[in-house]
């Protein structure tokens, strides 16, 4: 964990190519996919692109109960996911990404967990 110039405590992903460096706070995250030989990161403030291996960006990803590893080209952050239904998930910024069954299935079921959890720690 570090401190971001706000104060405040988060996690960052660091994304490096051959311009530039940049770490970007998970919280602003929406989803990662991999498209055309390039990783794509969508962010509530643009999407940013790299040459990154999925399994690289997943590795530093898979221990946060926010974010779910749905495919080799999907990585998710399950506090911008709207909803969930007949193999899509609908995002907050608008787009929505389709999964194969077994996939869906899998992302969903971490989804509920992780909804669940969210709402225990509300209510106390």
């Amino acid at each position: 964990m570090a401190s971001d110039i706000f104060g405040k405590t988060d996690c960052f992903l660091p994304v490096v190519t051959k311009q530039y460096s940049y770490v970007i706070p998970t919280r602003d995250i929406i989803l990662i996919e991999k498209s055309e030989g390039r990783v794509r990161i969508v962010t509530e403030k643009g999407d940013i692109f790299t040459y990154q291996s999925m399994k690289q960006l997943a590795g530093i990803l898979e221990d946060r109960e926010d974010f779910g590893i749905c495919h080799s080209y999907l990585i998710i952050n399950f506090s911008h996911v709207l909803r969930m239904q007949n193999g899509y998930i609908r995002f907050d910024n608008k787009e929505s990404r389709y999964l194969g069954e077994r996939s869906f299935s899998k992302a969903r079921k971490r989804f509920n967990e992780y909804i669940l959890t969210k709402a225990i720690r509300l209510r106390r």
